[in-house]
Parts: structure tokens; C-alpha cells; sequence
């Protein structure tokens, strides 16, 4: 991810210094230094070459022809310049060693206002004088009202991709799934988020800490497996899926509560939204780490994910944390079911979904 930095610098820069021309009561000073950074950014991304391309395709950022890569601290430029460019109707932009700081705020004051989605952007940014900058319009021209619909699905898959890389990243080889059935789930997971309001903020927040964002990620993809063997329908394995992504966020938020599992239950409900996706979610981590007895046909849909989650966990913890084998995993795994702490059925449909040997 390291090689294209500079490219992640450059769409940055630009955002900033189109946000900067277009916001009231900046100063002169404040415009130039954001052009200023625009420059030496390009000259980064340049390394030497004639020429960089930006393009913005179906809500993607793509740098000389390769997507671009999105980390927590760039994506919201990457997300405001495709939505920019889209906007612009540009679908394209070339920019060469001969733009220089003020061609830059040429290009920028043009986004503010000069550009029109049914316009050439080149024939604009010839008449504002700007060198160096080149502007090609969208392949397909978007026209009201399908303009605001394919803004907002660009957003939304530019998100989503995001949040998919973002949760694939954190998934370890070490866990005996199979990646592109790992990256299904999360893929799933990642636009249940999006579908729900403040669901990006909530990941956001599980991403400060990176151990705690592994474990959640790979409760997800357990708990999918899980909810799948045990007969749960597609919606209920995606949103069991999203409530092991969060079953532990508790112990990030504020440790006045009288638990971990307290606090997380309270700000899921204080900062998520009022739908049954985040009630299930805040229940989940409430009662995940509670004793769940030994049958499920007595559980209700909440009890059964909260069980699904906590042997999830606990297989997590097992496998990767602790590096145990399969086998000695789910020796383990049957003991703690002995104990109450989840039905024997759920150790059963965890040895069927994954390549775990029954000791003995």
C-alpha cells in the first residue's frame, strides 16, 4: 500500500485546496499555501514522469490507471473529489509538470462554479488560463434527475469499497477460512453498514484500535458460517455478522460503565441509529458474553446471536490468539460447552463449516 502514498498526497491536496477556494472567509494567504501543497504533492506524484491521471469511475478513485487505495485518514478527500469531479462532469483530469501552484487554483476556482456536468471542462479551463491541467468530461453524460441517483451510488460503492478493504485488511491467513469466503462475508457486512445510519462512524471508531478491530472481523466471519449452518435466512447472518463486528466495542468507549459489555450496549444505542439493526447489535455485545445454556430451540433470534457470537470469539481467540491446532480447539470448544457457556449443536456446526479435526 506504501507505493501509491504519494498518490493518496496528491488527491488530498486537491481536495483540500478545492474546498479551501470554495469555503467563505479564507484568506489569500490560507488559498496560497493550498495551492502551494497542491504543487509539491504533483511534483511528488510526478516522480519524474511527463504526466499523472486522475480518474473517478463508478464512485473510484484511480491513480494512472490503478485504483486507488484508501486509508481512514484519506478517504473522506477521496470521497469529497470523486464527488467533486462527478459534479463537475469531469471524468478525467491530467495534470503535467508544467501546472504549477497557480494552475492549480485556476482548476480549483473553476470547481467552485465554472464547470457545468453538460459543458466541456477543457474549453473552461482554457478561457481560465490555466497550464498544465487537462479536464476530459465524463464517458456517459449524467442528466437530471439520473445525475443525483448515480452521485449518490457512486458514493455509496466508493464507501463501500472502502469498508471492505478496510475489514479485509484486518483478516489473518491464520484463520482456517477461505479468504474469498472471508471477504464475501465482510463484503456483505460492509454495505449493511452503509445501510444503516451512522454506520461508517461506528467502524471508525472499532479501527483505533487494531487488535480489537481483528477480533471483530474475524467473529464476523465465524458468526456468518455459524448462522449459516444453524438455518438463519441471508438478512439475519449479515446482521448477526455486523453485530460480532461490534460485540466488543465497549471496551474502547467510556469505562464509567458498570462493564464492558454495559458501555458497549449504551453507546451503541446512544450513537447508532433507532433501528432493529442496532438494537440487535447493542444486545449482542450486552449479553454476548453471558453463560447461554445448552439448547437452542428454546433461544430467541437476539439469544441466538449473542450464542453464535460468543463461540465465534471463542474459536477466535483459540485458533489465532492462542495458536491452538484445530483439534485441540474444538476440545476446548466442547468443554466450554459442557459448562453452559453455548449449545453443544454450535460446536457441531463449527466443526462441519470449518477443516477443524475431532480429537479422539
Amino acid at each position: 500500500m506504501d507505493g501509491d502514498v504519494p498518490y493518496r498526497r496528491l488527491a488530498t491536496a486537491l481536495w483540500v485546496l478545492a474546498r479551501t477556494v470554495g469555503l467563505p472567509g479564507v484568506s489569500a494567504e490560507q488559498t496560497s499555501a493550498a495551492a502551494a501543497a497542491a504543487e509539491q504533492a504533483l511534483l511528488s506524484a510526478l516522480a519524474g514522469e511527463n504526466h499523472f491521471v486522475l480518474q473517478e469511475r463508478g464512485g473510484a478513485l484511480f491513480a494512472n490507471g490503478v485504483r486507488l487505495r484508501l486509508d481512514v485518514e484519506g478517504f473522506a478527500a477521496a470521497e469529497g473529489l470523486g464527488a467533486l469531479l462527478r459534479r463537475c462532469g469531469i471524468g478525467e483530469l491530467l495534470l503535467t509538470p508544467a501546472a504549477r501552484a497557480a494552475d492549480l487554483l485556476a482548476w480549483a476556482r473553476c470547481c467552485n462554479g465554472s464547470f457545468a456536468p453538460d459543458q466541456d471542462p477543457q474549453a473552461r479551463l482554457l478561457q481560465s488560463g490555466s497550464d498544465g491541467v487537462y479536464a476530459a468530461g465524463r464517458a456517459v453524460p449524467e442528466v437530471e434527475p439520473a445525475a443525483a441517483a448515480a452521485a449518490a451510488n457512486s458514493s455509496s460503492q466508493l464507501r463501500s469499497v472502502f469498508l471492505q478493504n478496510q475489514l479485509m485488511a484486518a483478516f489473518a491467513p491464520s484463520l482456517p477460512v477461505p479468504r474469498r469466503i472471508a471477504q464475501s462475508v465482510l463484503q456483505a457486512v460492509a454495505e449493511a453498514l452503509l445501510g444503516e445510519a451512522e454506520g461508517l462512524q461506528q467502524l471508525q471508531h472499532l479501527q483505533r484500535d487494531p487488535p480489537r478491530l481483528a477480533a471483530g472481523v474475524h467473529a464476523a466471519v465465524l458468526s456468518a458460517l455459524l448462522a449459516r449452518a444453524v438455518g438463519c435466512d441471508d438478512p439475519l447472518v449479515v446482521s448477526i455478522a455486523a453485530a460480532a463486528l461490534l460485540h466488543d466495542i465497549g471496551r474502547l468507549v467510556d469505562g464509567g460503565q458498570p462493564s464492558p459489555a454495559v458501555a458497549g450496549c449504551r453507546w451503541l444505542l446512544a450513537n447508532g441509529g433507532e433501528s432493529e439493526f442496532w438494537l440487535r447489535c447493542a444486545l449482542v455485545a450486552r449479553t454476548h458474553g453471558e453463560a447461554a445454556g445448552s439448547s437452542l430451540a428454546r433461544a430467541t433470534e437476539v439469544g441466538l446471536a449473542a450464542m453464535i457470537v460468543r463461540i465465534a470469539a471463542r474459536a477466535d481467540q483459540l485458533l489465532r490468539q492462542e495458536q491452538q491446532s484445530p483439534a485441540a480447539a474444538l476440545l476446548l470448544l466442547r468443554q466450554d460447552s459442557l459448562l453452559g457457556s453455548f449449545p453443544g449443536e454450535l460446536v457441531t456446526a463449527l466443526a462441519a463449516v470449518l477443516p477443524l479435526e475431532v480429537a479422539g
